[in-house]
């Protein structure tokens, strides 16, 4: 969450050589999980048919295709199930029409430098 930020308009390629090793081990833990869901149970969604776990994970996969994030074939399964949701893609849609930008989140400021830093 602090270094991809959710931004549904952005589309942007991050280099994984700019991540710290953290959000890197993160992103290869979840394409992990959602690798082994569909090996498990295949079907369109994680456990077979769409379900909390899905629900949980879809802002996450957004998050991926916003920074274009590498992850594995079954986790792009996941990712392409999620954005072809009819759900996801009015989410999506309304996100392309807000007017409201918060420039912190749309040049990647650091968390610590972020007008929303408690301290």
């Amino acid at each position: 969450r602090n270094e991809l930020p959710q931004n549904l308009k952005m589309r942007t390629t991050l280099a994984p050589a700019t991540l710290p090793d953290t959000c890197g081990e993160q992103i290869a833990r979840i394409d992990a999980i959602w690798s082994e869901c569909y090996q498990r149970h295949g079907g369109r969604w994680l456990f077979g048919e769409f379900g909390i776990a899905d629900i949980m994970y879809i802002p996450v996969a957004l998050r991926f295709v916003s920074y274009n994030i590498e992850v594995s074939d079954d986790a792009r399964r996941f990712i392409e199930a999620a954005c072809a949701d009819p759900a996801v893609q009015a989410w999506i849609a309304a996100a392309k029409e807000e007017k409201e930008a918060l420039a912190f989140i749309d040049e990647l400021i650091p968390e610590s430098n972020s007008p929303l830093t408690l301290g």
